[in-house]
């Protein structure tokens, strides 16, 4: 998953915003690469220790990631308030290099 305002422009398809919950990923979604998903996260999620986080180059993330999660890693969703945020689904790569914020 890509997660970053140079990567998904805002909303350019007009998708439907989806709301889910903190420990959502691309795997409990059932998200397939190429998808442009317009998700709304809920208040709080970026301060949850307890859900993983799997951060790689270039803004992309592990299908395990928590997707609210990456967004308020990334600095694209506020604790304090609900967040939309517009993420692209990318193919898995075989090895993935990075940072583990559990």
């Amino acid at each position: 998953m890509v997660c970053s305002p140079n990567e998904a422009p805002p909303n350019p398809q007009n998708e439907k915003e989806i709301s889910i919950n903190c420990k959502d990923t691309i795997l409990s979604r059932n998200a397939k690469p190429g998808a442009l998903m317009a998700l709304r996260c809920p208040i709080g999620c970026g301060g949850v220790e307890s859900i993983p986080v799997y951060a790689g180059k270039d803004n992309q993330f592990a299908e395990k990631s928590s997707i609210c999660r990456s967004a308020a890693y990334m600095g694209l969703s506020k604790d304090e308030e609900e967040s939309t945020v517009l993420i692209k689904v990318i193919a898995a790569k075989e090895k993935f290099e990075g940072s583990s914020g559990e």
